[in-house]
């Protein structure tokens, strides 16, 4: 069926129903905008968007397509790899707070019994849930935190919102670092306390910060947007590594975690400094300015007429990739880290591999093998139009969850059995944990929103964060209710 005009008299009624319709079908007359064409209509990746009965409602044309435009240069590719480091710092505060793991389980250790040393078949309540509690606090106020940007994303302009929460959460970083200095032994619950509060708060601007930030790298072309997403999980190798070489320099377990912090903390401040500058960038503007003009565009003849798009529209649109990466993470968080992090090695008589255990077996691995899983990504694409075959392998990912829990986790309830006792099966199961993370993560956020059309995508990625965060929060819970039935700690 043939589209019609906005203005056309003989267009049926049920056509001129536009807020029914997800977005605007490209006219043949609109150029395409691609890497090696250097003009402006509309996106290469961008078909019509169709609901279910595929007939688009609604037909850009050249009127009120944009005219035709000269793309600035990305010089250096500055911008691009600026979208490198704005993925990194999107779950850095994150990544480098759960990689300490030695410098938490030192602050929550019972100082009284066991003074400066750890052991981990005596781990304290504290110890035991401390990586649960912090994915939750991490994760489930930001459902809420989500629902208000997306409010205030309206009235708050993109520049504005993403360097000011990313301002707040480096501040708030570094009242972490300077706990490290701090004898927190006579007070232990309180600092429990504080930590949890100080995660929360981070993790609400960070919230706010990582919408903003993935909503925008998705109305730029498609390798800027998957360098965004590389460099979520690049962040995570990132801190595992810096933790690692800390750990072999052989420093105290508070010398170890400030250097450990301070190195996070000047990637947060250079992060604040890239972000503004880009704004100034001609490149960086003319997309910012390209996804304004076009949103302002989509309006009939009439002026008081204009194109709304219902977010329940845009989530029927994308609903198997949201719930697919719904699954994904309440898979992976709950047991990485709040569960994985107990592993214990078979041979406890090594003490540089038991000191270096988890940060190799568990982080190191599970970040290097998300990091290789969104960059597979990018040489093996998976069928876009395959989305139930994608919610099904995200169903069937599942099933990894209670084969980890087989593990050398200790404590643990005595009729739950240990199947994986060896070292190498633990890393191999964590491996393919979480390079089928890396892979499913990066092709539902790159796919979802090129279902629709460019004007709409900030809003799609804004939805693919909260079916993240969703699947976050019910895995951080499902972490702390996997410990305390299977992993409780003797009192």
């Amino acid at each position: 069926m043939s589209s019609r005009k906005l203005n056309d008299p003989a267009a049926p009624m049920y056509r001129r129903n536009y807020r029914t319709h997800l977005a605007l079908e490209p006219s043949e007359e609109t150029c395409s905008i691609n890497e090696e064409v250097q003009c402006v209509g509309s996106d290469s990746g961008s078909n019509a968007i169709t609901g279910d009965d595929q007939v688009p409602l609604l037909t850009v044309t050249p009127e009120t397509s944009s005219t035709l435009t000269e793309i600035p240069i990305d010089h250096y590719h500055f911008v691009k790899y600026a979208f490198l480091l704005l993925g990194v710092v999107t779950l850095l505060p994150w990544n480098f707070s759960i990689n300490a793991s030695k410098y938490w389980m030192f602050k929550l250790r019972d100082a009284q019994s066991y003074g400066s040393h750890q052991h981990s078949e005596h781990k304290t309540k504290l110890q035991a849930e401390f990586f649960s509690m912090t994915s939750i606090v991490s994760s489930v106020p930001c459902l809420i935190v989500l629902y208000f940007s997306a409010i205030m994303n309206k009235s708050v302009p993109q520049g504005v919102r993403n360097i000011g929460a990313l301002a707040v959460v480096t501040i708030l970083f570094a009242t972490v670092t300077i706990f490290v200095l701090i004898d927190t032994d006579g007070w232990q619950h309180g600092f429990y306390r504080l930590t949890l509060e100080q995660m929360f708060l981070i993790s609400c601007f960070g919230a706010w910060y990582q919408s903003g930030v993935m909503g925008l790298a998705a109305i730029f072309p498609h390798e800027y947007t998957h360098l965004c997403i590389i460099g979520q999980s690049f962040g995570g190798v990132l801190a595992s590594v810096v933790e690692i070489i800390v750990l072999l320099s052989g420093a105290s377990t508070a010398a170890s975690a400030l250097i450990y912090f301070v190195f996070a903390l000047f990637i947060l401040i250079s992060s604040v400094v890239v972000i503004s500058v880009i704004q100034t960038i001609s490149f960086f503007k003319f997309y910012v300015s390209r996804a304004i003009s076009q949103t302002n565009s989509v309006s009939s003849s009439d002026e008081s007429f204009n194109v709304k798009v219902r977010t329940y529209l845009l989530v029927r649109k994308t609903w198997r990739f949201s719930v697919a990466l719904m699954l994904i993470y309440i898979a992976t968080f709950g047991v990485f880290p709040g569960v994985l992090v107990h592993v214990e090695p078979l041979d406890t008589d090594d003490a540089i591999w038991g000191n270096l255990f988890s940060p190799v077996s568990c982080f190191l691995v599970f970040n290097s093998g998300d990091f290789c899983g969104r960059l597979l990504c990018s040489r093996f694409g998976f069928p876009a139009e395959r989305e139930s075959l994608f919610l099904g392998i995200s169903f069937i990912r599942l099933l990894l969850t209670p084969l980890l829990l087989l593990c050398n986790i200790v404590p643990r309830v005595p009729y739950l059995p240990i199947l994986f006792r060896a070292d190498f099966s633990f890393v191999v199961l964590n491996a393919l944990f979480a390079l089928s993370n890396g892979y499913l993560t990066s092709v539902a956020m790159m796919y979802a929103p090129k279902r629709v059309d460019f004007f709409l995508r900030e809003r799609v990625g804004t939805i693919m964060v909260f079916a993240l965060v969703s699947g976050m929060s019910l895995g951080s819970i499902l972490s702390l209710v996997i410990i305390k039935l299977f992993f409780p700690v003797s009192t």
